[in-house]
């Protein structure tokens, strides 16, 4: 299955492994938000062995009735979309990552390959935002060169394909169901809001307003993450923004997402308690210490 566009999403766009936790001091560790590099050569975040669409190949194929967001689990933050910003805000640290091209992206947890919302049994927490780029998997847009279109891809290696028949089907009669038809307009609309996205990321750095920073919490007892690898908007070249580009983002609808990346700041608390309280289950800090 695929769509023309003019637009093209590049699989370096989104952000992959994550760099290694650096050596510190005592009662410091430090992690770094996750860049936007390969897995594999050709591979984003999450994704192993994704395929086009096929009527033939994936005949008898359903999804698996029980969400699992296992694949998530080691991920800590995931891209996100300038429209996502609004919901975001209510839950994660919004951030820009180090590298270039600059991605947003909600920063999901402190240390090196941990998600502190999705949980041993792959669940994500109950009433906390799901970014698109997590809600899209297995499926996936990628570029087809040779005919100038995006095809719908599916990760075979996902663990989230069965064999056999049901509602979850992703073909019937050789015809794509309404859950294949539903990946494929989601997929559709996160590209556009990808390519929306790259532009207010080009013109936020091209106005001087990203500022490369360094997150420091304290999270219980005498242990402090130093998180690296992040850009933050810098308030003070925001305020001195010429007019006419001031009202050039408010013309385009950029001005909300701005302010939702600078008020998402105030999260850093909660992604802390989230984590001393994950330590004092596990033993790792002593809970009257905390």
């Amino acid at each position: 299955m695929a769509k023309k566009t003019k637009k093209k999403e590049s699989a370096a766009a989104a952000p992959a492994t994550e760099s290694a936790a650096a050596e510190a001091p005592a009662a410091e560790t430090s992690a770094a938000v996750d860049q936007p590099a390969e897995r594999q050569p050709g591979m984003p975040m999450f994704y192993h062995r994704p395929v086009p669409m096929d009527s033939g190949r994936h005949a008898g194929k359903t999804l698996t009735e029980a969400r699992s967001f296992a694949f998530a689990a080691q991920s800590n933050s995931v891209p996100l979309t300038f429209d996502e910003f609004p919901v975001a805000i209510r839950h994660f640290p919004i951030v820009f990552t180090a590298g270039d091209p600059a991605v947003p992206v909600a920063v999901l947890g402190l240390q090196k390959s941990e998600n502190l919302f999705v949980d041993a049994d792959g669940h994500w927490t109950e009433g906390v935002y799901v970014p698109g780029y997590v809600r899209r998997y297995p499926f996936i847009f990628l570029e087809r060169p040779e005919q100038s279109q995006f095809a719908l891809c599916i990760d075979e290696d996902s663990g989230l394909i069965e064999d056999g028949a049901g509602k979850r089907a992703l073909f019937a009669e050789g015809e794509p169901t309404d859950l294949t038809k539903r990946a494929l307009e989601f997929c559709s609309a996160y590209h556009r809001q990808f390519i929306a996205t790259r532009e207010l990321c080009e013109a936020l750095d091209a106005s001087g307003l990203l500022a490369e920073k360094t997150a420091n919490i304290a999270v219980g007892g005498d242990q402090r993450i130093a998180l690296q690898g992040l850009r933050l908007i810098d308030e003070e070249k925001l305020r001195a923004l010429p007019d006419e580009t001031f009202l050039e983002w408010r013309r385009r609808g950029w001005l909300p997402a701005v302010y939702c990346q600078l008020m998402s700041q105030n999260n850093w608390a909660l992604l802390a308690g989230r984590m001393g309280a994950r330590l004092r289950a596990a033993g790792a800090v002593p809970a009257a210490s905390a």
